[in-house]
């Protein structure tokens, strides 16, 4: 349990200022009244501020602090108010208090009274037993003021004897501290050899409790005030009192003294008399003669037959009038007669049985009808409505109880509790009551009291019906056909469905009400249609829901969708989950979509390049898409060639159509390499990109219907969108569709405002980290298809992620398989090269080029110097230090330069690459000639929390050795390696995956370190990458490798340095751009 200290009490105040005036409140003494329960920590307090304030304060099990106050300001603003917490540092001390009273007057009196006693036990063994003392307890001056009532308590103890307490603080403390107690001349209370009975010191103990709080919150304090010889208690203190109280004690009242008086939680057995009148037929109220004397307005407290009540709460209402006609003899009867009479028979009667006991005379026995009521509930229907009457029978009189009572002569008893019940459950059923009837008109309610409360209704009354009534049912309809086919002239599904006994229009409307969740379906007839059933209907709403609840349309009885959904039917069909007819066309679209290779459109003869057979299919597979306007994702392993599967699509759709125009949205990092890409693969194709500031993008993007490809970033494309939005575009392909992940993202905004006719994406990782991430790519593709984002997290990625639905996910991947095509290199193996080798080319940042560019200007002007100054192979090392600045400058200016923050458009392609390949499963080995860049992409993986392993010259032997053997045993996922360190003599057969970082001048140095991955040993195909920047010396050295390979005299021995063979024309051509 939370302990309340001063600080935790700042803490909890509003403000600091409040905090100190609540300081102020409890200094000057301002809490009235305090109370604490006794079963729990809880604390109420009144406090004196403009007006008395009720605070209450509660110290939870749960260590939770629970506070509250009546206070404006409490209600204004957060925090406890001043009252709060002046009343929490009053708990605070008096906990503080009581733990101090514990170990002194607790522990030490027991300490002391052990050793007393054994000290004393030879002594007191001639005295026999304990004397053992009471208390007599007097309540004196009892006032009832308004609600509100004052005792005055005083306290007589002794043995044989009984002696009034004239100091009852002392009392009280010297009891507590274990001191002797001198009560009269002829008797001391010793701790030892005396002790108070139970029942006195369970008094004690609350008077001690008192005591406490009063010396604590000061003399203003109500809740216990210690005069010489009296305490005064408010009600709450003295109900407290007379609880514990279980002595007999003595009560004055208005000067009238009572003695021996007890007290009862509870009722007393209180007597009622019925007589007749023998004049005429009126009846005559009395009840005993024994005086009641009330102790407050309400009736909570009062004296009767010795003893002091406090009665529950039905008690109080029931005789709370009789209080003020109190009862001094016959003369003070009640008589009722004429309306009276009825009244008191139907209103005041009742309750007097149900609470008192009653007299009845002889003479009206007879005719008096006590039994308990039953009812008989009558329905039927009126305007198509429930319509419901109560009969209320006591014994052999029947009647509706919102009628005038019957004229009879027996006293009927009624029972409004019984009565009253009724009628609740009745409207608690939606019932409405309109004079003597109730009606239920409301369609779901009917529905409802139908299927779910009509059964339960029977159990507890007895239920009538009416031939009408009777006639209303609820039934499952029967499907007895269900059919598909495709709408060529408008690409939709059509799904018709075939009920027994249902009109098109009833069919229509019973579709609509399944889209609306609705729980039932009303005919014409009046009966219903229960649509959260079982069975066929089941299946039914679960179809809808799939196909039919996002973008389709009912007509006629039919449901007419996308062709997105032909699948998730086939597939379900497949399964067994519903029974379908298929006409040709279904069955063509789905075949060409599941088996793509047999379509076999024509290769472009434009591709310049071999299309494998995986790759063929994935053309294949995206034309096959594009005829049905269909969307997909080629998520093929990294170095199966989307890229090229795309561009052979584009190439074959442009050749259908030379006025198509076609957009790629790529990361920013890629777009040179798209271009690349499509010069090599199909140089007829013309190629934009939008660069540049936002006048020159917008000149070209006016200029894109005059291209093939456009070509855009997604950054830039979050910025241009309004003008790329009115452009009509028949492919867009969105490659690293992971960009588009967070469906909220500016990203995934822009892209899915693209007028487009044919939607694809390529990925390697559609999914990295939850599934939203793949609803938003279809989101693209196929808006609607996986429905909104909300439902698709509550059908599926919630089932899915937290509860592990196998269902749940086979029903996904109904959804999803037909549009996502993923080979992994060991399903095409036999298809590949052993070694495939790409290049990738990256942009410089506008900081980093505006670096590489003075410095190139500046070392042109040196070399130029230089050479003429010493001729050109004098020059050659001043050359190879230049190349060498400008190459760091590609890899990233930080390499040597201090406090630049421009970024490096590689280090970010770099790691792309690298967290695209290891989320598919890649381990890689990264190749560096410059070990200051290494370190700087050691930065960045600690801040992706990517594993990996790092080898330079400075690495020790023993420790290389072992890091290659975790490695190749599958520990980590990358290796950074400098290049001199780390190109020979190592086997790293562990990796797949080659990334060399910079170009090196000897390109049989770059073999030699692909190799440490390419050997014996290595199972998997190997994918080798060269990154490249583009405009650099790095694509000039590039170019000189290839073309240098391909010459005889370009076998260079192991260890020479490419610059060397360079000619003079070649060194000045690498530095003119």
């Amino acid at each position: 349990m939370v302990e309340i200290n001063r600080a935790l009490i700042k803490s909890l105040a509003t403000d600091d200022v409040t905090y100190n005036r609540g300081v102020r409140y409890y200094s000057a003494k301002a809490i009235k009244t305090i109370s604490k329960s006794k079963s729990k920590e809880h604390y109420r307090a009144t406090v004196q501020g403009k007006s008395e304030y009720t605070v209450d304060i509660e110290l939870t099990s749960q260590g939770k602090i629970e506070y509250k106050c009546n206070c404006p300001a409490s209600r204004r603003h957060p925090g406890a108010c001043k009252h709060v917490v002046a009343v929490m540092l009053f708990i605070n001390d008096y906990s503080d208090r009581r733990k101090q009273q514990k170990i002194e007057s607790g522990e030490k009196r027991r300490i002391t009274r052990i050793l007393d006693y054994f000290d004393n036990m030879d002594y007191m063994a001639g005295f026999g037993d304990i004397f053992h003392v009471k208390l007599n307890i007097n309540l004196d001056a009892m006032l009832r003021v308004d609600d509100s009532v004052k005792a005055a308590v005083s306290i007589m103890a002794g043995s044989t004897r009984l002696y009034k307490v004239q100091n009852i603080r002392k009392f009280l403390s010297d009891y507590i501290h274990g001191q002797p107690i001198s009560l009269g001349k002829d008797f001391s209370y010793f701790p030892g050899e005396n002790r108070f009975d139970h029942d006195s010191e369970a008094v004690l103990d609350f008077l001690c409790e008192i005591l406490d709080i009063q010396e604590i919150v000061g003399k203003g304090s109500s809740a216990g005030i210690f005069a010489k010889s009296d305490v005064f208690f408010d009600r709450h203190m003295f109900l407290r009192l007379l609880k514990i109280l279980k002595l007999p004690f003595n009560f004055t009242f208005a000067e009238e003294k009572f003695e021996n008086i007890s007290f009862v939680l509870g009722k007393p057995d209180l007597n009622f008399y019925l007589n007749l009148s023998d004049e005429d037929d009126s009846i005559i109220l009395s009840w005993d003669d024994e005086r009641i004397i009330p102790l407050d307005e309400k009736g909570n407290l009062f004296y009767y037959d010795n003893a002091i009540y406090h009665p529950d709460r039905i008690f109080t209402r029931h005789f709370l009038p009789f209080y003020h006609t109190p009862n001094d003899g016959e003369d003070d009867a009640l008589v009722f007669e004429g309306e009276e009479k009825e009244r008191f028979l139907n209103v005041v009667l009742p309750r007097i049985h149900e609470t008192f006991s009653l007299t009845i005379p002889k003479a009206l026995k007879d005719n008096y009808i006590t039994e308990n009521v039953k009812f008989e509930l009558y329905m039927d229907i009126y305007k198509g409505s429930i319509k419901l009457e109560v009969i209320t029978a006591y014994g052999e009189y029947k009647f509706n109880p919102f009628l005038k009572m019957p004229d009879v002569k027996a006293v009927i008893v009624r029972k409004p509790s019984r009565e009253a019940e009724c009628f609740e459950d009745i409207e608690a059923l939606g019932f409405i009551r309109e004079e003597l009837y109730f009606y239920l008109s409301d369609e779901k309610d009917i529905y409802d009291f139908l299927k779910n409360s009509i059964e339960n209704l029977a159990e507890k009354y007895e239920l009538f019906y009416s031939e009408k009534f009777k006639k209303i049912k609820i039934n499952p309809p029967k499907i007895s056909k269900t059919s598909v086919r495709v709408q060529s002239e408008n690409n939709m599904l059509e799904v018709d469905f075939d009920f027994d006994g249902l009109s098109s229009d009833e069919l229509t409307d019973l579709f609509n009400s399944l889209k609306l969740k609705k729980k039932f379906f009303r005919l014409k007839n009046g009966s219903f249609i229960d649509l959260t059933g079982g069975g066929e209907l089941s299946k039914l709403n679960e179809l809808i829901d799939k196909i039919g609840s996002s973008k389709g349309d009912i007509i006629d009885g039919k449901i007419y969708t996308s062709l997105d959904y032909a699948f998730y039917l086939n597939q379900a069909a497949d399964e067994g989950l519903y029974e379908i007819e298929a006409d040709k066309s279904f069955t063509a679209l789905i075949e060409e979509i599941k088996h793509p290779e047999k379509v076999k459109p024509e290769i472009p003869s434009e591709i310049k390049a071999e299309l494998r057979p995986y790759q063929e299919v994935g053309f294949e597979w995206l034309t096959s898409l594009a005829k049905y306007y269909l969307g997909g994702i080629l998520a093929d392993d990294m170095g199966l060639g989307k890229t090229l599967q795309a561009i052979t699509y584009i190439v074959s759709t442009w050749k259908k159509n030379k006025e198509a125009t076609f957009i790629v949205v790529c990361p920013s990092s890629l777009l040179y390499n798209w271009q690349d890409e499509i010069e090599n693969f199909c140089p007829e194709l013309s190629t934009i990109m939008i660069l540049g500031n936002p006048n020159d993008r917008k000149d070209l993007i006016a200029d894109c219907k005059n291209y093939q490809v456009v070509l855009v970033s997604y950054p830039i494309l979050r910025r241009d969108i309004e003008l790329l939005r009115d452009i009509s575009f028949d492919t867009a392909f969105l490659d690293e569709a992971q960009f588009i992940k967070n469906p909220n993202s500016r990203n995934a905004k822009a892209v899915k405002m693209l007028n487009a006719a044919h939607r694809f994406a390529l990925t390697g990782t559609p999914i990295e980290n939850n599934l939203s991430e793949l609803w938003s790519i279809f989101d693209f593709l196929m808006p609607g298809y996986l429905y909104s984002h909300s439902k698709f997290v509550n059908m599926y990625e919630k089932p899915v992620v937290r509860f592990e639905s196998e269902e749940a996910l086979k029903q996904l991947n109904f959804h999803i398989k037909p549009f996502i095509m993923r080979r992994m290199k060991k399903d095409v193996l036999e298809e590949l090269p052993e070694k495939t080798e790409k290049k990738m080319v990256s942009d410089m940042t506008d900081e980093q080029k505006e670096v590489y560019m003075s410095y190139l200007e500046d070392m042109k002007k040196k070399i130029n110097n230089e050479i003429n100054k010493n001729g050109f192979e004098k020059s050659r090392m001043m050359i190879l230090a230049s190349l060498t600045r400008l190459r760091q400058i590609c890899c990233h200016p930080s390499t040597f330069l201090e406090n630049y923050e421009g970024g490096s458009g590689k280090l970010s392609l770099l790691l792309q690459l690298v967290q695209n390949a290891v989320e598919s499963g890649h381990r890689i080995l990264v190749f560096s000639q410059f070990t200051s860049m290494l370190n700087l992409v050691e930065e960045e993986f600690k801040k992706l929390k990517i594993s990996y392993y790092y080898l330079d010259g400075s690495t020790p032997i023993a420790q290389r050795s072992e890091d290659v053997k975790a490695f190749n045993n599958g520990s980590r996922e990358v290796y950074l390696i400098s290049l001199k360190a780390g190109g020979t003599g190592l086997n790293l057969v562990g990796a797949d995956m080659v990334i060399h970082y910079d170009p090196w001048w000897n390109p049989a140095v770059e073999d030699q370190a692909t190799d440490r991955v390419y050997r014996i040993g290595q199972k998997n195909s190997v994918n080798v990458v060269k990154l490249i920047t583009k405009g650099t010396i790095e694509e000039k050295i590039y170019k000189l490798q290839e073309k240098k390979k391909n010459l005889a005299d370009s076998v260079i021995k192991a260890g020479e340095v490419f610059i060397n063979k360079l000619t003079k024309e070649e060194v000045e051509d690498l530095f003119n751009f």
